[in-house]
């Protein structure tokens, strides 16, 4: 039978309504997972589990480094999450993750252009993170999204390591218009639906929280307001469902 009682459905959330409210007395965070930025866990309660989460916009406004935050968050919640890059390689997370810790700017490690004491501190405060640093980086170049939900699935069988509590809680796809669809369909937006759905699944199916990274259309810089919204994402079909 595969159909459950409402009532008995009820009871198991008033049961995890107790556990959140008491994790919540303790000062623990509760709900999706932590973003690392307070005030959008206060208005979202984390990065929903079990849904695909869209983050929108242009080359270099900073996609990437957000999902660093995002990792980061999970990190310290005890959680070994997964980055999936289709575009930057492990240098790259690397540059920004010790930019994270020194707080000297990332194009400033990049281009080696210290001034004062940011070589120092770059050495100094990136070393001491390295051992907590256990973010799992793929660089994922060319691989299709059946191929990367095999992968999510086959770490998440494996269990966590490194003592942590869980891996893969939350995984960050860098970015859709990368990945590659694992049909042979020529329609572009066919194409993205393919993905978009494939990550969908992902999340429902392994009640994790889903981030995906996505580019926006050129038309945002024409508007007086720059903030971009669901229409302007490139090869968009049922991205806006999913």
């Amino acid at each position: 039978d595969p159909t459950k009682a409402l009532g008995d459905a009820m009871r198991a959330e008033l049961r995890q309504i107790y556990l959140d409210a008491t994790a919540q007395e303790q000062g623990r965070h509760v709900g999706g997972m932590p973003s690392g930025i307070r005030r959008l866990d206060a208005f979202t309660g984390g990065l929903p589990i079990g849904v695909v989460t869209l983050v929108l916009g242009e080359t270099g406004h900073g996609k990437s480094t957000l999902a660093m935050t995002f990792a980061r968050a999970s990190l310290d919640a005890g959680d070994r999450p997964l980055i999936f890059s289709y575009e930057d390689g492990h240098r790259s997370f690397a540059q920004r993750a010790l930019a994270q810790e020194s707080r000297v700017p990332t194009q400033v490690i990049a281009r080696r252009s210290f001034r004062g004491s940011e070589a120092r501190d770059v050495a100094d405060f990136g070393g001491k993170a390295i051992g907590k640093r256990r973010e799992r980086i793929a660089a994922w170049r060319g691989q299709s999204v059946d191929e990367l939900c095999r992968t999510v699935r086959r770490l998440r069988s494996r269990g966590p390591s490194d003592g942590a509590q869980s891996v893969g809680r939350l995984v960050v796809v860098d970015y859709l218009q990368l990945v590659a669809p694992d049909s042979k369909r020529h329609d572009r937006r066919e194409q993205v639906e393919e993905i978009s759905r494939g990550l969908k699944t992902l999340a429902k199916e392994l009640g994790i929280a889903v981030v995906c990274l996505a580019q926006v259309n050129r038309k945002v810089e024409d508007r007086a307001e720059h903030a971009p919204v669901l229409s302007d994402l490139r090869d968009s079909g049922a991205i806006e469902q999913d």
